[in-house]
C-alpha cells in the first residue's frame, strides 16, 4: 500500500492570502500547502480520499489520471468542492467512477453537484452516489468505516 498525502493544509490552505501568514516561515516550502485529499494505491487500485478545490493540481503533480474510487469523510467545501475535477478522471478512463459518502451528505451533496450524479441537460454523470455501510469491497480491497469527532461534526474515518 502506498499513501500519499495530497494535501493537508487548513481549510483556507496555508499560507493565508494577502500576507496573512500569522507566525509562519513563508521561506520554507514545507508552510506552503493545499487542502486535504489523500491518494492511496493498493494493488494497483487508486483510492481517494476527499475532494479538496485544489485536485486538479495535486493529481496533476502526483501524475495521477485514474481513480477507482472517491470516499468521503464529510460535507465541508475543502473536503468536497474539487469534486467536478473528477469529470477529466472520468473521460480519460471512459467509465463512471463510484463516490461513497454518509447518507448525512447525500442531499447536499446533491443540491450543490446533481448533474454529477445524474446528469442535467448536456452534461452526462460521470459519477455514481454510494452510501456508506459499515465494511465494504472496492476491487478486493477491503474497507471499514466508522465516525469520529471533528469539532461540531463527526467525520468519517476509513480502516484499508
Amino acid at each position: 500500500m502506498k499513501i500519499r498525502i495530497l494535501g493537508c493544509g487548513g481549510s483556507y490552505g496555508s499560507p493565508l492570502a494577502w500576507q496573512r501568514n500569522g507566525k509562519i516561515d513563508i521561506k520554507n516550502k514545507r508552510n506552503f500547502r493545499t487542502r486535504s485529499s489523500v491518494l492511496i494505491e493498493i494493488n494497483n487500485t487508486n483510492l481517494l480520499i476527499d475532494t479538496s478545490p485544489d485536485l486538479r493540481f495535486q493529481l496533476y503533480n502526483a501524475k495521477c489520471t485514474n481513480i477507482e474510487a472517491v470516499l468521503y469523510t464529510h460535507i465541508h467545501s475543502d473536503h468536497t468542492s474539487g469534486l467536478p475535477d473528477m469529470r477529466a478522471i472520468s473521460l480519460i478512463n471512459d467509465k463512471i467512477i463510484p463516490a461513497y459518502m454518509p447518507i448525512e451528505m447525500k442531499d447536499k451533496i446533491l443540491s450543490h453537484f446533481k448533474y454529477i450524479f445524474e446528469g442535467d441537460k448536456e452534461y452526462s454523470p460521470f459519477m455514481k452516489l454510494n452510501i456508506l455501510k459499515d465494511e465494504f469491497q472496492i476491487n478486493n480491497i477491503h474497507i471499514e468505516t466508522f465516525k469520529h469527532n471533528h469539532g461540531s461534526i463527526d467525520v468519517q474515518t476509513y480502516r484499508i
